[in-house]
């Protein structure tokens, strides 16, 4: 809530009320910043800025000399890196927070496209059954037929003799 009240008197009220701030907190240091996305999937995007900005800050300042640092001690070797991870998160907003929902939409075609294949092939291995069957038991009948004429003669013939 301090920190609120700080923006607030920093930024203004209204600014404060129209715009997120998203924290990220690793190994000691304290990563922000500030954004408009109310849309959780552009949250997202945001909070992979920071992930991206602290890794990189990790790789180029050793954990000691993050610790000693003073506030801005790292500004001016950092500024380049902010500046280009800023401007491409920026300029590939749209596209990185659409990603997941069109991963997310394409596995459910996939998916949906092997059940309806499967579907299919059990549709064609039932017809191919009914098929077997009906052949099966037209011969079934047709034998039955036979049998029929071949019992009463023999019958006849049995009554003869």
């Amino acid at each position: 809530s301090h920190f609120i009240e700080a923006c607030s008197t920093a930024l203004g009220d209204e600014m404060v009320d129209e715009h997120y701030f998203h924290i990220y907190y690793v190994k000691g240091v304290i990563y922000m910043c500030i954004g408009d996305d109310s849309n959780r999937s552009d949250q997202k995007v945001n909070f992979a800025f920071l992930e991206h900005i602290s890794k990189e800050f990790t790789r180029l300042h050793n954990p000691r000399r993050i610790r000693n640092a003073n506030a801005y001690g790292m500004e001016k070797t950092f500024r380049p890196n902010m500046s280009q991870a800023m401007h491409h998160y920026n300029i590939n907003h749209d596209k990185m927070a659409q990603e997941p929902k069109i991963r997310e939409l394409e596995s459910q075609l996939s998916d949906l496209k092997q059940v309806l294949g499967r579907n299919m092939n059990l549709l064609l291995e039932r017809g191919e059954n009914l098929d077997r069957m009906m052949e099966r038991s037209e011969a079934l009948e047709a034998d039955a037929q036979v049998f029929r004429k071949k019992s009463k003669v023999m019958l006849k013939t049995m009554r003869l003799k």
